[in-house]
């Protein structure tokens, strides 16, 4: 993929979560976990990202 699309992605992203932070939906903590996984991106395969974020909120529920 190119770098310019992946950072349109990650801002894609961060913006989401920002506004669901913003109504109410989502936590502080839960939005700065967040942030720290999309600022470590790179490091996750797809299924990873996606366990990640499901850990997340599980434990808030």
């Amino acid at each position: 993929m190119d770098k310019g699309l992946d950072l349109k992605i990650l801002f894609s992203f961060i913006h989401s979560y920002k506004k669901l932070h913003e109504e109410g939906v989502i936590s502080e903590e839960e939005l700065e976990k967040i942030q720290d996984i999309l600022d470590h991106l790179e490091k996750y395969s797809p299924v990873e990202l996606q366990e990640k974020l499901a850990q997340i909120f599980a434990k808030n529920k």
